[in-house]
């Protein structure tokens, strides 16, 4: 999997198509580099926390993410990223698929009005990821990238991409993601702390 350190980002390379045609997958990781521009993509971008806590900013607000949740950004939203000084170094696994492939995609799955009614930036959380092992499923779609056969990678790509798809729109009716808020990273906290606190034994 290609692997990048500290991308400088411009509004040019964030409007260029996929550097690998239909979908592309990379493990992207923030050293140095603590803040984005804000910008747009012309695809399809998910974005798997692997680690850190980034605070992002779109649709005119500012929300944490953590640890192996999964945003979602349609074509067009803007946003952007910021690490502070005091936050590890963050990880994350980002995979990008053309619009245009994704949108005949969800139309021949059924899923088209589904999916286009849900916002166009939002999240999974962390535990639904695990469930799904949906980490997993975005390695396989980068494996089918070392498929030769142009049209046997293209129907693995569709297929991969179609269970993703499936996966989503299961999700939106059951753990009802929703555009994140800024409240995201107080709620983490809440829920983290009272896991441990149920866990803990009493004396």
């Amino acid at each position: 999997m290609e692997s990048i350190v500290d991308q400088h980002l411009t509004h040019d390379t964030a409007s260029y198509l996929l550097r690998h045609g239909l979908v592309s997958v990379a493990y992207f990781v923030n050293v140095q580099t603590r803040r984005s521009i804000v910008h747009s993509h012309p695809y399809y971008e998910y974005i798997l926390v692997r680690k850190g806590r980034p605070e992002y900013m779109a649709n005119g607000s500012r929300f944490s993410l953590h640890p192996d949740e999964m945003l979602l950004i349609s074509p067009g939203v803007l946003h952007g990223v910021y690490c502070g000084p005091d936050n590890a170094i963050y990880e994350r696994l980002i995979l990008q698929i053309n619009a245009r492939f994704m949108e005949e995609i969800l139309a021949k799955a059924g899923l088209a009005e589904r999916i286009g009614a849900m916002p166009p930036l939002h999240m999974l959380p962390a535990d639904a990821v695990y469930h799904w092992n949906i980490q997993v499923l975005i390695e396989r779609i980068n494996l089918s990238r070392s498929v030769r056969d142009g049209e046997l990678r293209e129907q693995l790509y569709r297929s991969q991409v179609t269970e993703l798809m499936l996966i989503i729109e299961y999700l939106s009716k059951t753990e009802r993601p929703g555009a994140p808020t800024s409240s995201s990273a107080l709620i983490a906290d809440v829920k983290g702390f009272a896991k441990r606190a149920i866990s803990q034994p009493i004396n």
